[in-house]
This record gives structure tokens, C-alpha cells and sequence, in this order.
């Protein structure tokens, strides 16, 4: 932890700063600011030294932990983030500790050996080239005021891979983001709804961003669906920014939910993959061909059958005609 602390006002001075100052900032001996620094150089940071001036951080290093977390987001954000360099799953994490967490707890890991995606489908996590990010999102909302919660999430996401790329990603309905027609990113919401009263006990946001994969990475028939922010763009992506950037967003999010649905419903329509194309619609055990036409004012998808029939669908799985290389 002091590790973290002393990075990010290593970060944070664009001079030497003296291990004294650091000291008393942080209510640390100078004893432990040096060890910290020891083992930032180990981590491959590259700190001078200056007997008279301090120490100097060098370089532009493209890490993912929570010193430079806290380098971008403030102190104030040390009790919510939990960096982990390996975990299962984010999400499982959240669910394991909630009794230990706070609303609006942060986890981000460098590795998942057990991503999670929708309908139980493994979402694969490479070690030092994704950004898995969970967030624990507390309400005392009933249950079905709770729906809409994943497509908020998936306009705050792609808002946030727009301000630190400059790329804004498609939708794909209800819950994927595309580039190029791949998918760079999938959420999943999960919640504990209590008993009787089937009010929240809590909902879980996890997020899954492809940043850093080259095309190697991608092996047999997921190649032709899934990409990266680095191959769709030509940019490595600094993880770490990005995350800020991303839980900034979310922050905004849960201020706005569920009051501000307009802003976000206007966003995810006009940015639907979905619409106008040709969609499958698994429900239960029902499968239904046709037109995608519109998202209703609760995010809904509203598909023309081929035998003309319009449905309204709010739940199940929605796949797109040559995304999700259907025939």
C-alpha cells in the first residue's frame, strides 16, 4: 500500500521531490518512502536519486496499478480501489467481500483465470493487455427499477473509450461494444435482490475492455469477432488512464440513475448497432428471425418477425447478421 502512496506523488511532481516531503504527505518515516522507492524501481520504474533534491521519477511507463490510479483519480479514491494483478473474476471477487466493501468498492485486476460473460460464457482475460474492472453499486431501488442498468453502463463505457481514444464504439444490444464490427468489450450486471420486500440488496457492474491484444491473440473462429482498442486503432492504450476515465464515468452514472435516462437513451439509440440490421432472438426455447427497428423509452428492443409480427424484447440473447456470424 505505501508502495501505491509513494508513486502517485512521485507521479503527481513533474520535479525531484524530497523523501522528506513525501514522508510527512503521506505520515510515512523516510525509512519506508525508501523501501517503497526500492520496490518501484524493482516494478521497472526508473527513479533518480539526488542526495541534495530528492528523488525524480523518469519515463513514460504504461503500468496498471493502483499508484497510478491514484495518480489520475486523487487520493480520495484510495479506500474504493482494490487493484489485484491476478483474480478469478472481478465480479466473483465483489461478491465474495461485499460484507467488506462499501458502495461504489472498485476492483480492477491486470488478469481474470476466470472471466465472466453473459448466459455463463467464459470471457477471456489476458494477462497485461485487458482492463477488467468491477464496481459494486449499491441501491435501495425494487428490482424493476434496476433493468436499465446495463445499458447505462454500456453508454458511460463507450463515453469513456471516446474521451481517452477518441473512438466512439457502437452498441451492440444489450450489452457489447463494437469497432469495426468486432467486439472490444462486454458487461455484466449481476444483483442480489432481497427477499419479500425483492428490493436490491446490491447490483455489480463487472467491465471487460480488449486494450493491448495484437491479432495473435485471438484464436480460431473469435478472431472474425473480437478485436482491441489497439488493433481498430493503431494505439497502445495507457490501461490506467482509461480506468480512471472509465470509473469518472461511472461516478457520473450513478448520479444520474436513474433520473437522467433521456441523455443516455439518446446516446445508446443513436450509437445501436443493432437497428436496421438482422437479428436472432433466443428466448428460452424460442428462436425468432427478423428486423431490429427500434429501442423503446425502457431500452428495449423492438424487432419485426418475418411474418410481420412485432416483439418487444427486454431480456434473452440478441444476435447481430455477420457480428455474431450467424447464417
Amino acid at each position: 500500500m505505501t508502495k501505491s502512496y509513494v508513486l502517485a506523488s512521485l507521479k503527481q511532481s513533474y520535479d525531484y521531490v524530497s523523501g522528506e516531503k513525501i514522508s510527512k504527505e503521506l505520515h510515512i518515516s523516510r525509512s519506508a518512502v525508501n523501501k517503497a522507492v526500492k520496490a518501484l524501481r524493482r516494478d521497472g520504474y526508473v527513479i533518480l536519486s539526488s542526495t541534495r533534491k530528492g528523488y525524480l521519477l523518469t519515463g513514460d511507463f504504461n503500468m496498471l496499478n493502483k499508484g497510478e490510479l491514484l495518480a489520475l483519480l486523487g487520493s480520495s479514491y484510495s479506500s474504493r480501489i482494490t487493484y489485484l494483478d491476478t483474480v478469478d473474476s472481478t465480479n466473483a471477487y465483489i461478491q465474495r467481500n461485499f460484507h467488506n466493501l462499501s458502495n461504489g468498492a472498485i476492483v480492477i485486476a491486470n488478469e481474470q483465470t476466470n472471466g465472466k460473460g453473459r448466459l455463463g460464457r467464459e470471457f477471456v482475460s489476458h494477462k497485461d493487455k485487458g482492463l477488467y474492472l468491477s464496481m459494486l453499486f449499491g441501491t435501495n431501488l425494487p428490482a424493476e427499477n434496476t433493468a436499465n442498468i446495463t445499458a447505462f453502463t454500456a453508454v458511460s463505457v463507450a463515453r469513456a473509450i471516446n474521451d481517452a481514444l477518441g473512438i466512439i464504439p457502437s452498441i451492440k444490444w444489450v450489452n457489447d461494444l463494437i469497432v469495426n464490427e468486432k467486439k472490444i468489450s462486454g458487461i455484466l450486471t449481476e444483483m442480489s435482490v432481497e427477499g419479500e420486500s425483492k428490493n436490491v440488496r446490491y447490483i455489480i457492474i463487472g467491465i471487460g475492455i480488449n486494450c493491448n491484444q495484437e491479432a495473435s491473440d485471438f484464436l480460431g473462429d473469435i478472431k472474425d469477432r473480437a478485436s482491441s482498442l489497439f488493433i481498430e486503432s493503431g494505439k497502445r492504450v495507457n490501461r490506467a488512464s482509461l480506468a480512471s476515465k472509465i470509473i469518472t464515468a461511472l461516478d457520473k452514472m450513478a448520479e444520474d440513475f436513474p433520473k437522467n435516462k433521456a441523455e443516455y437513451l439518446s446516446f445508446y439509440r443513436e450509437n445501436c448497432i443493432t437497428l436496421g440490421r438482422e437479428v436472432r432472438v433466443i428466448r428460452a426455447s424460442d428462436e425468432l428471425i427478423g428486423t431490429a427497428e427500434e429501442l423503446d423509452d425502457n431500452f428495449g428492443l423492438v424487432v419485426r418477425l418475418f411474418d410481420g409480427k412485432l416483439i418487444n424484447v427486454t431480456s434473452g440473447e440478441v444476435s447481430i447478421r455477420g457480428i455474431d456470424g450467424y447464417l
